[in-house]
């Protein structure tokens, strides 16, 4: 995964002239500019510190966000907020031959924390082996200084602040945030639970309705068995899938995808906790379960490893 900034902010929209009246800068005098282009290299390094521990962008500019599998394979979500629009969407190929996505399979899911591309079918388009998928959004308040929330705009002051006061001293001083920016911006972080599950590490959103199946194996009375698989009920799931392979086999390609399939846990003999050698089903899409494992330390989340085979 990678993530560039396509725009800068520019310099008009920087606070400048409120910044110096926070640091009580003397007004009126000729030479009052001669600081200005270091006063907007501490509030760019402010703006880069905050939008840092908190995974929003300030004012508005453009993004490029480039990923080789998708986490969900239903939505995927954005490693920024606010977004207010994607403006491209595009799979390429190992050769690099690039494919847009109409706008018509997709939608923004706008959030405070974790907006998200989402499908407005069945599945994202799928991620060719060896290829990627480019998302190119806009995200931030706005374009001006004005729409950036109040709480995060004095956050901002303060650490360019602390960065102008301790101009001259180590790196030391700079290990920690000044007091009262962390209270500021807390609210504005992304929460960390369940050892870090899903992009954002936060709770699984189960969005997927699958089939639990079994295997049945009958007796052929030849020495062998047909098997057929039974449904045993549905449950919700978050599935995240791992980067693909191919293999040869008997004239055709089979493209392999791991899958990480997270759904609620369930005590050990219910039958509606997945075991290995089960499978999921969706629609006409199979994933085969390998292993299965508490996601959580109280057991609230199981994590099936699984697998699905797909023959081109």
């Amino acid at each position: 995964m990678m993530l560039m900034e396509q725009t800068q902010v520019p310099t008009g929209a920087l606070p400048v002239s409120g910044f110096k009246n926070h640091l009580r800068l003397g007004t009126g005098f000729g030479d009052e500019s001669v600081q200005d282009a270091v006063l907007e290299t501490y509030l760019r390094a402010a703006m880069a510190a905050v939008e840092a521990r908190t995974s929003k962008a300030l004012i508005s500019r453009d993004y490029s966000y480039t990923l080789t599998a998708w986490r969900d394979l239903g939505a995927q979500v954005l490693p920024v907020a606010p977004v207010s629009a994607i403006t491209a969407f595009v799979i390429v190929d190992r050769a690099g031959g690039e494919a847009t996505v109409a706008q018509s399979k997709y939608m923004l899911e706008e959030d405070m924390h974790r907006p998200r591309l989402v499908s407005t079918g069945f599945v994202l388009p799928q991620v060719p082996v060896g290829g990627k998928a480019r998302i190119e959004f806009t995200a931030g308040f706005g374009p001006a200084w004005s729409d950036v929330p109040s709480d995060i705009a004095q956050a901002v002051f303060l650490m360019a602040a602390h960065y102008y006061e301790h101009r001259h001293e180590g790196a030391s001083s700079e290990s920690t945030m000044p007091f009262g920016v962390s209270t500021l911006l807390e609210r504005y972080r992304n929460v960390r639970l369940f050892g870090g599950a899903g992009l954002m590490g936060t709770e699984p959103y189960l969005n997927r309705h699958l089939t639990l199946e079994e295997a049945l194996r009958v007796s052929d009375g030849a020495g062998g068995y047909e098997e057929s698989w039974v449904p045993l009920g549905m449950l919700w799931a978050a599935i995240e899938a791992g980067t693909g392979s191919e293999r040869s086999e008997d004239f055709a390609t089979i493209s392999v995808v791991p899958l990480r399939i997270t759904v609620r846990g369930t005590p050990v003999g219910s039958p509606s906790r997945p075991k290995p050698d089960q499978r999921f089903r969706e629609g006409t899409r199979t994933y085969v379960i390998l292993s299965v494992i508490e996601a959580d330390p109280m057991g609230h989340y199981l994590t099936c490893q699984a697998r699905e085979e797909v023959s081109s």
